[in-house]
């Protein structure tokens, strides 16, 4: 192709922007003596690897999957003119080398595509530098080649020049629009992106510079790269809460040696490790989360030499992969392995070529099935009800997680790496699935969960003179009836899968059967009061007596919280219950006056009202799960 540049066809001003349009002017001599100019291109975008694409518009939207096989990876080409409409060309995740692509996607009135990003239902977003407007378009027009109509056409005409080019979805669904002409960054609404308008911004930043591609970490701060400042920004989500022009929170700068030349693309890993791409340094540096603390010159905990001039826009796939594109219509891709330390690998995969029909290439985006990578615990209760946190790649606020064949009880977005799903009650050993617009994760023993027995669904009985009776399901692992005991036994409690139990004497004395475990009793000790009940911890691997003047004995991983030994009582103490986590519990007295202690919550109680007798017992609403 042979492509002429000329200050009309460069897409920047006059003032703000020289350096980059004086690039215009550079010329850089390869693929057999071609002409290539640097052009300003997206940051690149991946829709399961960029943590600012994994947002949902629309709180009750379904991921969307196109009908016939979905393109998973499309590059936006501007062609290197604004007299000439730009297009996308789409290829396998699979492809290498020189390669025609499985579709090219043509829309109309479409000029200088140089942002992307998908949104968690599988829509396009692209911003049409020259036309100074954001489109959006669903899978099912991205499938092949064609000339669709967007679905939603924003025109920022009313903005002047914005020069739009990073696109970056936030925790709320909220699009910000990276202007890099104005030096502004604009936000948008969900509701303003349901429909073809020309909204005015719900908030408008100015930065200090030209903003150009942008990344959200997990706290919802929003860095943003400066390519005239050659610095990296951070906005916090109190800054980006109102119009204004709010110092950033951090500014991290060059080193001295190149760090930051020229910066492009922002990506995160799964790390939390901050990625950029150096237009001017043709590097890629990773900064880790200790060194985004505070402004200052850290220098790079890893620096990758790429071998690419004019490197631009960088993204992280469902597999831990570095995407890299530059001006000259190449696209690479760096492993984990290859990105672990300093130097120059060759690169795992190479996109290149006349084939290709890459023309001044602009934006990158990756339809890529999210990834399970591990899942802990692995373990939960057959009632359900188990947080798990779900370690992976390709996640979205949209992302439906199912155990088996039945959907997790509530699913939280944490990052593109990273989910927490309650899981629903069910039994055996069931894969664990992550699902996306872009498809759903491939099962493996990485992903197993298991439940649980099922709970008991019978009771026991226990008499004092240690005698169990077992009732329904519950089983009968021994007792002390027919042994000598120094006291009568006053109260028993269950481990927490049902498979065993303990029987506590009024003198102390604890007598373990099935799983449960023997931790220590008061038995042969003095006592202010004697003893009239017990609860187990969690776990069951640990319980608390209590007396009736409200003295409380710790045992195992039991915590003591508190008690009311030594501290009158309307009446006496006749039994206690735990919190569900173990964290804390009640005591009950026979007036009915509640005593509260750890994290349990005083609710109420019948102290200090008419009684036709008097308590004797209490129990929690919900047990240990």
């Amino acid at each position: 192709m042979n492509h002429k540049w000329t200050a009309d066809a460069w897409p920047f001003g006059s003032g703000q922007s020289s350096r980059r349009r004086n690039l215009a002017c550079s010329i850089r001599t390869r693929n057999g003596g071609r002409l290539v100019s640097a052009l300003a291109m997206t940051g690149l975008i991946l829709s399961s690897g960029f943590l600012a694409t994994a947002i949902t518009v629309g709180a009750t939207s379904t991921p969307a999957v196109a009908a016939g096989i979905v393109p998973t990876l499309l590059v936006g080409n501007a062609t290197g003119s604004s007299a000439n409409p730009g297009f996308l060309t789409a290829f396998p995740l699979s492809a290498s080398g020189n390669v025609a692509p499985s579709a090219v996607i043509t829309p109309a009135a479409y000029h200088g595509p140089y942002g992307e990003a998908f949104d968690s239902v599988g829509d396009l977003w692209t911003a049409s530098f020259y036309d100074n407007m954001i489109y959006e378009f669903t899978p099912d027009q991205l499938v092949a080649s064609g000339s669709p109509t967007p679905k939603v056409a924003l025109n920022l005409a009313t903005l002047g020049s914005a020069g739009a080019e990073g696109l970056a979805f936030d925790s709320a669904g909220d699009l910000w629009v990276m202007g890099f002409t104005s030096g502004k960054l604009y936000e948008f609404t969900p509701g303003q992106l349901a429909a073809s308008s020309s909204p005015q911004p719900a908030v408008t930043i100015t930065s200090p510079g030209g903003p150009g591609y942008g990344a959200f970490d997990t706290s919802g701060d929003l860095w943003v790269s400066d390519f005239d400042a050659n610095t990296l920004v951070e906005y916090t989500p109190g800054q980006l809460a109102a119009t204004g022009a709010p110092a950033p929170a951090v500014t991290i700068s060059t080193d001295g040696s190149g760090s930051i030349s020229e910066p492009w693309g922002v990506a995160f890993d799964a790390s939390d490790d901050l990625w950029l791409s150096n237009f001017g340094g043709d590097t890629l540096v990773k900064f880790t989360p200790s060194q985004l603390q505070s402004s200052g010159s850290p220098t790079p905990a890893t620096v990758i030499s790429s071998g690419l001039a004019g490197l631009t826009g960088i993204g992280i796939d469902s597999d831990g992969d570095l995407w890299a594109t530059s001006f000259n219509d190449v696209v690479e891709e760096f492993s984990p392995e290859q990105l672990a330390t300093t130097g120059s690998p060759t690169p795992a995969d190479t996109i290149s070529g006349a084939a290709t029909q890459l023309d001044f290439g602009v934006g990158l985006v990756i339809e890529d099935a999210p990834v399970i990578s591990s899942i802990a615990p692995a373990t939960g209760s057959a009632l359900g009800s188990t947080t798990v946190t779900i370690d992976g790649g390709g996640f979205t606020p949209a992302t439906e997680v199912d155990f088996g064949a039945v959907p997790a009880t509530s699913v939280s977005y944490v990052s593109p790496f990273e989910l927490k799903a309650e899981s629903p009650p069910g039994s055996g050993s069931v894969n664990v699935t992550a699902t996306t617009f872009a498809g759903s994760s491939a099962t493996s023993s990485a992903d197993l969960f298991t439940y649980g027995p099922v709970p008991q669904a019978g009771y026991w009985e226990a008499a004092s003179d240690g005698g169990v009776f077992a009732y329904g399901d519950a089983a009968f692992y021994g007792s002390h009836g027919g042994s000598p005991l120094n006291e009568p036994i006053v109260g028993m409690a269950s481990t927490p899968d049902g498979n065993g139990y303990w029987l506590v004497g009024s003198d102390g004395g604890v007598f373990a059967y099935g799983d449960a475990g023997f931790y220590g009793s008061h038995g042969g000790s003095p006592l202010n009061g004697p003893i009239v009940g017990m609860a187990s911890t969690s776990d069951g691997k640990g319980y608390w007596l209590v007396g009736s003047d409200g003295g409380i004995f710790a045992y195992g991983d039991a915590i003591f919280y508190g008690s009311h030994g030594g501290s009158p009582l309307n009446e006496p103490i006749v039994g206690m219950a735990s919190t569900p986590d173990g964290n804390g519990y009640w005591l009950v007295g026979s007036d009915g006056g509640i005593f509260a202690y750890g994290d349990a919550i005083f609710y109420g109680s019948m102290g200090g009202s008419n009684l036709a007798k008097p308590v004797v017992g209490m129990t929690t609403s919900r047990p240990a799960v």
